[in-house]
C-alpha cells in the first residue's frame, strides 16, 4: 500500500471542462441548444421538469440549493426510497427520473470534458491532468515513490492521463463474484490504485451477474463531435452514454449485457443501496488512508451532504503504528478551510490549507516532500 495518497474532488476537474456542482445544471441544460440526440433531450427535459417541480414544492418550506447537482441527485435518490417525488405519480416514473439524472450527468460530462483528436486517435489528455501526471505521478512511478489516488469524480480525465503517460493502474475490483475482505498484496504488482468512490462513467453493471465491468475507453471508437465545439479537433469520448452497447467480457464466462446507465453514486449521506457494488472499493480506500504518511486533498470542498467521507477519513486513518505526517488541502475557497479544521485531529504532524487552484497545487507539492518506498 502507498505512503502517499492524493484525493481529488470536483475542483480538480474544473480546468478539464467539467462544471462545478453549482454550475453543473445550468451548463448541462444549455446543451439542449446543441445537437444532442432525441433520446438525450427527453432525459434532459425530464430533469428540467423535475427541478421545476422541486422548486415549486420546496421553495417555501426548506432551503435546498436546487442549482446544485448533488442536491438534486440526492433528492431523487431519496424520492426513490420514499416512493414519493413531486411530479411523479408512481415508482416507475421515479425510476425513470433517476435514470434520466444519471444520463444527464453523463452526457454533460462527455460534452464538456473534451479530448484532442488527431489522425484518427486521441492525441493528448485533459491539459491540467496531463500536467499533473507528467510532472508528479509519472515521476513518482518511475522513481518508486509509492502513491495511490482516491477520487470523487465521475469523469475519466485522470484515468486517461495515467494510461496516456504509461502509468498502469487498477480500479481495485475483485476478480471473483463474492465480496470478501482483501489482503494488502491482492492488487497486481506495479499497478497504481485508482479508487473512484462515487463510480465512473466507464463503469457498467452487468445485468446478469450484477458485477461492475469497467470499459477500456483507451480502445473505444470515439464518435464525431456533437455540435459546435471550440475546435474541430476536440471531441467527447462517448463511453458512458454508450455503456449499454457493451457486454461483460473481462475474461469471465458471464457475457451478460451491461445496463444502459453507468454506475454513478450520489455524493450524499445515503450510500446503502450501493454497498454490494462498491464495498470493496471503499475497503481499499480505508486501507490506503490507514497506511498513508502524506495525504494531499485537491479540489474537494467536503460538502455537508457527504458525511460519508468524513467518517471514511476518520476511521480510515486509524493506525496504531503509523502516524499521518502531512495533511495538505489545496482549494481556492477559504470557507472550506474551516470544515477541515473541524475534523483535524491532534495526531497530524503537518496540517496546512492552501488557498490554491489545481494548477498551483502542482507547483506546491515538490517530489522531495513525498515518501519513497
Amino acid at each position: 500500500m502507498a505512503e502517499n495518497v492524493f484525493i481529488f474532488g470536483a475542483g480538480a476537474s474544473k480546468d478539464a471542462g467539467v462544471p462545478l456542482m453549482n454550475d453543473f445544471i445550468k451548463e448541462g441544460l444549455a446543451l439542449k441548444k446543441k445537437k444532442i440526440s432525441r433520446a438525450e433531450k427527453i432525459d434532459f427535459d425530464r430533469v428540467d421538469q423535475a427541478i421545476t417541480s422541486l422548486y415549486n414544492s420546496l421553495y417555501s418550506k426548506i432551503n435546498i440549493k436546487l442549482i446544485n447537482i448533488e442536491d438534486v441527485f440526492g433528492l431523487i435518490e431519496m424520492g426513490k426510497i420514499l416512493n414519493k417525488f413531486p411530479g411523479c405519480t408512481n415508482a416507475t416514473q421515479i425510476e425513470e427520473l433517476r435514470k434520466s439524472i444519471i444520463k444527464f450527468i453523463v452526457v454533460t460530462i462527455e460534452q464538456k470534458n473534451l479530448f484532442n483528436y488527431k489522425k484518427g486517435k486521441i492525441a493528448s489528455t485533459a491539459k491540467i491532468y496531463d500536467e499533473f501526471t507528467e510532472k508528479i505521478l509519472r515521476n513518482m512511478y518511475r522513481n518508486n515513490i509509492s502513491f495511490s489516488v482516491i477520487t470523487f469524480n465521475y469523469d475519466i480525465s485522470l484515468d486517461h492521463s495515467l494510461s496516456f503517460h504509461g502509468v498502469p493502474h487498477t480500479y481495485c475490483f475483485l476478480s471473483k463474484n463474492k465480496i470478501k475482505l482483501i489482503k494488502p498484496n491482492y492488487i497486481e504488482k506495479n499497478k497504481i490504485k485508482l479508487i473512484k468512490l462515487h463510480g465512473s462513467i466507464n463503469w457498467g453493471i452487468c445485468s446478469k451477474c450484477k458485477r461492475i465491468t469497467p470499459i477500456d475507453f483507451t480502445k473505444f471508437n470515439t464518435h464525431p463531435c456533437l455540435g459546435p465545439d471550440p475546435s474541430p479537433n476536440l471531441i467527447p469520448i462517448r463511453i458512458g452514454s454508450e455503456i449499454g452497447n457493451f457486454s461483460h467480457s473481462n475474461g469471465d464466462r458471464c457475457r451478460g449485457k451491461l445496463k444502459d446507465i453507468p454506475l454513478l453514486i450520489p455524493p450524499t449521506w445515503n450510500k446503502t443501496d450501493y454497498h454490494s457494488h462498491v464495498k470493496i472499493i471503499w475497503i481499499h480506500a480505508a486501507q490506503e488512508l490507514a497506511e498513508a504518511e502524506n495525504i494531499f486533498i485537491i479540489g474537494y470542498s467536503m460538502p455537508e451532504t457527504d458525511l460519508f467521507f468524513k467518517y471514511l477519513l476518520g476511521l480510515g486513518t486509524i493506525n496504531p503504528i503509523k502516524r499521518l505526517k502531512k495533511l495538505w488541502i489545496f482549494n481556492p475557497d477559504r470557507k472550506v478551510e474551516e470544515r477541515y479544521k473541524d475534523i483535524k485531529g491532534l495526531g497530524i504532524e503537518d496540517f496546512q490549507f492552501f488557498s490554491s487552484t489545481f494548477k498551483e497545487a502542482i507547483e506546491g507539492i515538490p517530489l522531495s516532500y513525498l515518501v519513497k518506498s
